[in-house]
């Protein structure tokens, strides 16, 4: 009996204050949010799978034709929970008693790690156990309640933080299949999330998100988990494991071991974006083993450029030119001389008497 009137004690503050903000809440009016971001990224992938088709990246291609499909099928969830929200009445908006909260948090204190309620921040929160869905331990996560949020009628006035994350190796953001950008994917979960909190049931609430979490749906993931550890290739954009991806000697990018080139010069791992052939031998090196003849500016390979630093074909010319300058010029011939010859004989011409 002590031991239970202590713990009222502890959570009496907190249950006035929840109190309070459920007298002040509009819920039976919400906000309407809709869903933006994925309606960006449905824009983006369709351009993206062009350029992957054009240059041949068949593996890249059918990954965003799943992701399409997986984005459009959260899109469609999101617009169907919508309308279903103006043709089915809102939840009747109850103010718990200061009993109800009581109990409520008691309870939470029973079923989670940690319960904790911070009256600076006017946030509520537990903590999960670490969750581990098809052997990807993702860690503990932390609901947290925002309840100046809850007052002002956001539909989703709450943050689901991961504590130890281990996020998406293709997102940061995605700490969970279902959690991107501390947002949850509540999917069919919505109606009751939203009726636990506009009637103040705060154990149900955080109960339900909680199971939520523990739930892999593979049919609508921000990531699906056979896709999780990885890392995508900055050439052709497929996902491989990390010790089958190398790192370009360049400009530092990730990439897979079926794009990977290596340098004529140096023969360091380099991608194929930071390679360019030399006109000279159609070897392709790094911007650093290429050097630029000092005659027509053309970019060559050690190999090609001469001690002068000029390519082949600028050295050739030069070598005419100098071939040229070092033959001796001809001595000019004499001037031919014409001569007259004239008869001995000169005629007389006879003079009459």
């Amino acid at each position: 009996m002590n031991k239970k009137r202590s713990s009222q004690n502890v959570w009496l503050r907190p249950a006035r204050r929840l109190q309070q903000y459920f007298e002040a809440t509009n819920i039976n009016e919400p906000l309407i949010e809709l869903p933006i971001g994925l309606w960006k990224r449905l824009e983006q992938i369709p351009h993206q799978r062009e350029i992957a088709i054009a240059h041949d990246w068949l593996l890249a291609a059918d990954r965003l034709k799943r992701e399409f499909r997986s984005q459009l099928n959260q899109f469609h969830d999101a617009m169907t929970s919508l309308r279903d929200e103006f043709d089915r009445p809102q939840p009747w908006q109850v103010s718990p008693t200061l009993r109800d909260l009581l109990a409520d948090l008691e309870a939470l204190a029973d079923d989670f790690t940690d319960v904790k309620f911070d009256s600076s921040t006017h946030v509520l929160s537990v903590t999960t156990e670490p969750i581990t869905l098809l052997a990807v331990e993702l860690g503990p996560f932390e609901i947290q309640l925002h309840c100046r949020e809850l007052q002002s009628g956001q539909c989703s006035p709450y943050r689901v933080v991961a504590l130890e994350p281990n996020p998406s190796s293709t997102n940061d953001e995605v700490t969970h299949p279902h959690v991107q950008s501390e947002s949850l994917c509540e999917g069919d979960g919505r109606q009751a999330i939203a009726a636990a909190l506009a009637q103040g049931r705060i154990h149900d609430f955080f109960v339900i998100v909680a199971n939520l979490l523990r739930t892999y749906n593979e049919g609508s993931p921000y990531v699906g988990l056979d896709d999780w550890f990885g890392t995508l290739c900055d050439d052709c954009g497929d996902l491989r494991s990390s010790d089958a991806i190398v790192s370009c000697g360049q400009c530092i990018g990730s990439i897979c071991e079926d794009c990977i080139d290596r340098c004529a010069g140096c023969d360091e791992n380099t991608c194929r974006g930071c390679l360019e052939a030399c006109p000279g031998c159609d070897d392709y090196c790094c911007s650093g083993c290429l050097s630029t003849c000092v005659d027509c500016d053309t970019t060559c390979c050690p190999s090609c450029l001469t001690d002068s630093e000029r390519c082949p074909d600028c050295h050739e010319a030069q070598a005419e030119s100098d071939e040229y300058e070092s033959f001796p010029p001809a001595e000019p011939s004499a001037p031919e001389t014409s001569i007259t010859v004239q008869s001995e004989c000169l005629g007389k011409t006879a003079v009459p008497a």
